[in-house]
């Protein structure tokens, strides 16, 4: 079975968001022992931590002493009621996406893995930043 599913308009965080899916053909989800029997896959509505406000999470977690799982239940606390409703779970991403986005924070600071490389590159900014030939 195949899905296809595109966003046309980007709803807000607390806005609920109806999805349509046809299916053609024959759609059975089965267990694997061996029986037959039908089951229910459910999945959270999730939505990706994407542009500022992923920028946002990172440079609070960088700034703060919060960890990611802490930042994560606080924010699962603070959801409010019709988000949890929707079963939209966006304002609260899983920690796991909170470390990335941090890790991906802190790496746009670093100019080159080799800290003597950035130590250089950092020395010829900071000299070509002086307007005269050398500071006493």
């Amino acid at each position: 079975m195949s899905v296809e599913m595109t966003i046309e308009d980007e709803p807000t965080d607390d806005e609920d968001v109806q999805v349509n899916v046809v299916v053609r053909g024959r759609c059975m989800h089965t267990t694997h022992d061996g029986s037959n029997d039908e089951f229910e896959v459910r999945m959270d509505n999730r939505r990706q931590l994407s542009g500022s406000h992923r920028a946002d999470v990172a440079e609070s977690l960088q700034t703060s002493a919060v960890s990611a799982t802490e930042l994560h239940f606080r924010q699962l606390a603070d959801m409010s009621e019709q988000e949890c409703k929707a079963g939209n779970r966006t304002v609260c991403q899983t920690p796991a996406v909170m470390r990335q986005a941090a890790y991906e924070r802190r790496q746009s600071d670093v100019l080159h893995r080799d800290p003597v490389v950035e130590l250089d590159i950092a020395k010829e900014c900071w000299q070509t930043a002086m307007p005269a030939e050398h500071v006493s």
